[in-house]
């Protein structure tokens, strides 16, 4: 009895009752459905960052970059789940100006070490050098909820549950 590979899950489904019950088809409204899939993507998003060793905590800032950062819904679901302010940086093509950025960096790195240098400027203190921090208007869009915790901490540990369990059917 193989489940099927896309999951919808009720607040009072378990891992030891899930076999038991009829599977959730799909959520009542549209719009649910589209919030469990941000939620789920922003959820897998913080377990990936925690087990790569990253803490968020009191002082921790979300920069969000790309398409879904024009999306004031998506940024406050991921300021929830992560319990952080969430921040956006109002430069055109912000991810090709860094990435611009990180090739000279590396170039200098390069040059340096071509030299026979063996120790380098921080790539923070060399970007900050040469760049001109005007053009990096960093705004603050969202706040996380004051239950935020308590809703997304516990969701969390379950989405670690339903991926162990899913895991474990694809065996």
């Amino acid at each position: 009895n193989v489940p099927p590979m896309s999951l919808r899950w009720k607040l009072e489904d378990t891992l030891e009752n899930y076999e038991k019950q009829p599977h959730l088809i799909q959520f009542p409204m549209q719009q649910l459905e589209i919030r469990a899939l941000i939620e789920g993507q922003m959820l897998n998003r913080k377990a990936y960052a925690m087990d790569m060793g990253f803490n968020f905590g009191e002082n921790s800032k979300i920069l969000a970059t790309g398409g879904s950062s024009a999306n004031n819904a998506i940024l406050q679901v991921m300021s929830d789940v992560f319990n952080s302010p969430v921040y956006i940086q109002r430069t055109p093509e912000a991810a090709c100006v860094g990435a611009a950025y990180r090739a000279k960096y590396v170039l200098y790195v390069d040059t340096a070490r071509n030299r026979g240098d063996t120790e380098f400027e921080s790539y923070h203190d060399y970007i900050k050098k040469i760049c001109d921090l005007k053009h990096f208007y960093i705004q603050r869009v969202c706040e996380p909820h004051a239950d935020s915790e308590q809703i997304y901490d516990p969701m969390l540990k379950r989405y670690r549950e339903m991926v162990a369990f899913m895991m474990k059917s694809k065996d």
